[in-house]
C-alpha cells in the first residue's frame, strides 16, 4: 500500500512539473521572431547627388534600415524620365540636359531617399587645351591633374572648359613592369583625348648630391658656380637617377661674409644639403680638429659613413677658426667592409684628424616576398623571371627592400620541364646571399603555374619534356641559346621562341652541332629569321630533330646555299620559308638524308639557276600532309625535284616554274606517291596555268643515271590539263583514271 501511495506521489510531482513548464511558455518564441523581422524604419540612398553627361549610365544603391528589416524591396522613380530614367535595379541614365530627382521608396513603410540628377550636354569633341603639369611619375604615385584644361566643343560650336573631377581616366598603371612613356585616356560624354606620361617602375626615397661642384670655396664677394654640381633622385632599388640641373632649385649661398655655407637642394619637395666655403684666399689651413663626433658611432658591414652630428674645425692661424661643412670633407673608408674597431679619417686640404667606429658583421636572417612577380604563369621549359617581384631582406641591421634585378638573388628550385610539373602553386624556390658573407643565405618561396602548349603534345609526344624553353629577341640571345644546346646533353628537347624580327649568320655546318637525338621546336608568332651572311639558316644533322612553326625564314638575294639543309628530322607546321635565290640545287630546302614532313606553311619566292626552286630531295623522304609550294623558280623542277621520295598526302604545289628541262611543279627521278593534295587527289586537278614549264608542266618524271624507270603511283583519278612528260614508261595510275585533255 506503501508502494501505491508513493507512486501516485510521484506521477502528481510529475504533472505539476508539466504545468510548470507550460506555465513558463508566455509567447518568448514569438518575441524572439519579432526581433529577427524587425520593421522599416528608413532608406537610404548610395549618391545624393550625380552629375551624368547625356548616354552616360551609373548605378545607385540603396540601404534599409535597420539593417535586419525583413522586408526589403523597394521601387526606383525619377521626377523627370525625359531627363534621367531608371529602371528597378537602379541604373540610371540620363536622356537630355536638365535635372531629375531620383526616389528610391520602401514597399513597406514607403520611406524614401533622393538623389539629385544633374544631367549635361554631350559633347561633339573634347580636346586638351592646357597640359597637366605633372608628367613624371613613379612607382606608386597617383595620377595628377593638376594644371589639366579640357575643353568640350558642343554641336551649335560653343565650348566649356569641363570639370575635372568627370574626366574617365585610364591607361595609367603606377605600377609598370618596365619604366616607359604611357598613354593616357581621357573620356567625356563617351569623346576622348589622350597624353603621354612617363612611369618609373620604382619610387623614390629622396635626393642626394652625387656630385660636388668644381668650385666649393669661394673669396667673399664671389658669385655662386654650380658647373660640376649633379643632384640624382634616390630610387626605392638603392639605385639613382641624375636630374637636369633647371629641375631643382638652390639656396642658401651668400658671399657677403666668410664661413661655411649650406646650399639647400629642393626638387618636387625633396630636399638635401651641400657645403661650400667662403673663406678669404690669403689664408692657408692650419689644421683640423674634431670637436663632435658623429651621431652614428656603430655600424654593420656594408654600411654607408653617416656624418650627421659631426662638427669639424679648420684653424687658419692667427684665431681664425671655422667649420668645414662634411661635405666638403673625404672621408676614409665612406664603406664598413671589415669588422671590430675601425679608424676614419677626416681630410681637407691636406689636412687630417680621425675619429674611430665600431662594425659589427652582417647577419642575414631571412628573406621575404611581399609583392609576388608580374609573370605567374609558365610554360613548360620557361625560366623564371624576377621583374615586379618586391623583396625584403632582413638582417640584424634592421630590414631592406631588395631590388628584382640584385645579383644575389637566385632561383635554387623551379621545376618545370616535364608534364609532370604541370599544375597550379608550383612552388619556386628563391635564394639570397649576404653580400657581405658568400656563406650565409638564406630562402623563402613564391607560387607560380605551370601549363604545356597544346604544340608542346605535338612536338614532344603525350608526356613532354622540356629541357629549357629560350626567349630570343636579337642576334646575341639566338647565339646564346644555340651553344646552350650545342654544349648540352644528348637526347634533350628545347624551345627558342623568337620574340622580334633579326638577322642571323649562315652556317656551313650543323646548327647544334653533334648533339643527338635532341628535339628542338623554333616558333616565332610571325617573327623573322633574316639570313644576313652565306650559308644555311638551319643545318640539321643526323638523328636531331628540328620543328619550325610561324616563324620565316627570309633568305639572301645572292647566296651559297639552300635556306635549310637537312640530314635528320624537319617538321615545318607553319611559318614561310622565303627570299632564297642561289645557283646551287634547293634552294628553299635541301634534303641531304633524312625525313622532311611538311603539316603546314608556305614555301615560296625562292630562286635557283639550277634544280629543285622549293624543295630538293637528294636522298630521304619529302612526307607532305600541308602547306603550300608556290612561287618558286628554277631552271628544272620549280616546285620539288626528287631523286629521293615524295609522298603527298595533301597540301598544294602550284605556280612554280621551270625554265629549262620541266617539271614545273615536280620532277620525279626517284620516286614520287599521291594520295591527295591539289597535283593530285580523289578530285585533284592540276593546272597548267599554275605550274608552267617548257616541258612537264606539271610533273615530269624520267629515269635516273642507274634507274631504268622512275616511278609515279597515283591512287585515284588524275586530271591532265598540261603536259606530262615520261620516259621508260614511268608513269603509272593505280585505281583511277588517267584522263588527257589537251
Amino acid at each position: 500500500m506503501k508502494n501505491l501511495f508513493k507512486v501516485f506521489g510521484i506521477i502528481a510531482m510529475v504533472a505539476m512539473i508539466g504545468f510548470a513548464f507550460i506555465a513558463c511558455d508566455d509567447g518568448s518564441k514569438e518575441e524572439k521572431k519579432t526581433e529577427t523581422d524587425a520593421a522599416v524604419t528608413g532608406v537610404t540612398v548610395s549618391s545624393s547627388e550625380l552629375t551624368l553627361v547625356e548616354s552616360e549610365e551609373k548605378s545607385l544603391s540603396f540601404s534599409v534600415q535597420p539593417g535586419n528589416a525583413k522586408n526589403k524591396k523597394v521601387t526606383w522613380s525619377s521626377s523627370a524620365p525625359s531627363v534621367a530614367s531608371v529602371d528597378a535595379e537602379g541604373k540610371v541614365k540620363a536622356i537630355a540636359k536638365g535635372s531629375a530627382v531620383i526616389t528610391v521608396t520602401t514597399e513597406e513603410g514607403s520611406f524614401k531617399s533622393t538623389c539629385s540628377v544633374t544631367v549635361l550636354q554631350a559633347p561633339a569633341s573634347i580636346a586638351i587645351t592646357t597640359a597637366a603639369t605633372k608628367t613624371i611619375y613613379y612607382k606608386g604615385e597617383a595620377i595628377d591633374l593638376t594644371g589639366l584644361v579640357v575643353t568640350a566643343t558642343f554641336s551649335d560650336s560653343t565650348t566649356a572648359v569641363i570639370d575635372n573631377k568627370l574626366l574617365h581616366i585610364s591607361g595609367f598603371n603606377s605600377h609598370p613592369v618596365n619604366s616607359g612613356e604611357q598613354t593616357v585616356t581621357i573620356t567625356y560624354g563617351g569623346k576622348s583625348a589622350t597624353f603621354n606620361v612617363t612611369v618609373f617602375n620604382y619610387s623614390i626615397t629622396g635626393i642626394e648630391v652625387t656630385q660636388m661642384p668644381n668650385k666649393v670655396e669661394y673669396a667673399p664677394g664671389a658669385a655662386f658656380d654650380i658647373t660640376g654640381l649633379e643632384v640624382s633622385v634616390v630610387h626605392s632599388d638603392e639605385t639613382t637617377t641624375a636630374l637636369s640641373p633647371g629641375s631643382y632649385t638652390l639656396s642658401g649661398f651668400s658671399s657677403v661674409t666668410e664661413g661655411d655655407k649650406t646650399i639647400t637642394v629642393t626638387w618636387n619637395g625633396r630636399t638635401t644639403t651641400f657645403d661650400v666655403l667662403v673663406i678669404n684666399p690669403d689664408r692657408v689651413l692650419q689644421s683640423l680638429t674634431i670637436t663632435s663626433n658623429p651621431t652614428k658611432m656603430i655600424y654593420y658591414q656594408g654600411d654607408e659613413i653617416d656624418l650627421t652630428g659631426m662638427i669639424v674645425k679648420g684653424d687658419y692661424g692667427d684665431g681664425f677658426i671655422i667649420t668645414i661643412g662634411n661635405t666638403l670633407l673625404d672621408i676614409t673608408p665612406d664603406v664598413f667592409n671589415t669588422t671590430g674597431t675601425v679608424q676614419v679619417w677626416v681630410e681637407y686640404k691636406n689636412k687630417s684628424t680621425s675619429f674611430n667606429v665600431t662594425v659589427n658583421a652582417l647577419v642575414l636572417q631571412s628573406i621575404a616576398v611581399i609583392s609576388r612577380p608580374t609573370k605567374k604563369d609558365y610554360y613548360l621549359g620557361e625560366a623564371f623571371e624576377f621583374a615586379g617581384i618586391e623583396i625584403t631582406a632582413t638582417f640584424n641591421s634592421g630590414t631592406r627592400q631588395l631590388s628584382d634585378n640584385d645579383p644575389r638573388l637566385e632561383i635554387t628550385s623551379f621545376s618545370n620541364n616535364s608534364y609532370l610539373d604541370i599544375g597550379a602553386n608550383k612552388q619556386v624556390t628563391i635564394k639570397y646571399t649576404n653580400p657581405q658573407n658568400a656563406s650565409n643565405s638564406v630562402t623563402t618561396t613564391t607560387p607560380v603555374n605551370v601549363s604545356a602548349r597544346a604544340e608542346d603534345y605535338e612536338d614532344f609526344g603525350a608526356t613532354p619534356v622540356v629541357q629549357r624553353a629560350f626567349n630570343v629577341a636579337n642576334t646575341t640571345e639566338w647565339t646564346n641559346a644555340i651553344n646552350t644546346i650545342t654544349s648540352g646533353a644528348n637526347n634533350l628537347n628545347y624551345i627558342i621562341n623568337i620574340t622580334a624580327d633579326f638577322n642571323i649568320a649562315g652556317v656551313s655546318s650543323a646548327t647544334f652541332g653533334i648533339r643527338t637525338g635532341i628535339k628542338v621546336s623554333i616558333r616565332g608568332a610571325g617573327r623573322t629569321l633574316s639570313l644576313s651572311s652565306n650559308g644555311n639558316i638551319l643545318r640539321i644533322s643526323s638523328n636531331q630533330t628540328v620543328i619550325m612553326r610561324d616563324v620565316t625564314m627570309q633568305g639572301r638575294a645572292s647566296n651559297n646555299a639552300s635556306l635549310i639543309n637537312n640530314s635528320g628530322t624537319f617538321n615545318m607546321y607553319g611559318g614561310t620559308i622565303t627570299g632564297n635565290t642561289t645557283s646551287y640545287d634547293g634552294s628553299g630546302v635541301y634534303i641531304n638524308s633524312g625525313t622532311f614532313n611538311m603539316y603546314g606553311g608556305t614555301i615560296t619566292g625562292n630562286t635557283t639557276s639550277n634544280i629543285g626552286g622549293g624543295v630538293y630531295i637528294s636522298s630521304g623522304t619529302f612526307n607532305m600532309y600541308g602547306g603550300t609550294i608556290s612561287g618558286n623558280t628554277s631552271s628544272s623542277s620549280g616546285g620539288v625535284y626528287t631523286i629521293g621520295t615524295i609522298n603527298m598526302y595533301g597540301g598544294t604545289i602550284s605556280g612554280n616554274t621551270s625554265s629549262s628541262t620541266g617539271g614545273g611543279g615536280v620532277f620525279v627521278v626517284g620516286t614520287m606517291r599521291i594520295s591527295n593534295g591539289t597535283i593530285y587527289g580523289n578530285d585533284a586537278t592540276v593546272t597548267a596555268n599554275r605550274n608552267t614549264a617548257t616541258t612537264g608542266a606539271a610533273v615530269n618524271v624520267v629515269s635516273g643515271s642507274t634507274a631504268r624507270n622512275g616511278t609515279f603511283d597515283a591512287a585515284g583519278n588524275f586530271t591532265q590539263l598540261g603536259t606530262i612528260t615520261t620516259r621508260a614508261n614511268g608513269f603509272k595510275v593505280t585505281d583511277g583514271v588517267l584522263t588527257n585533255q589537251q
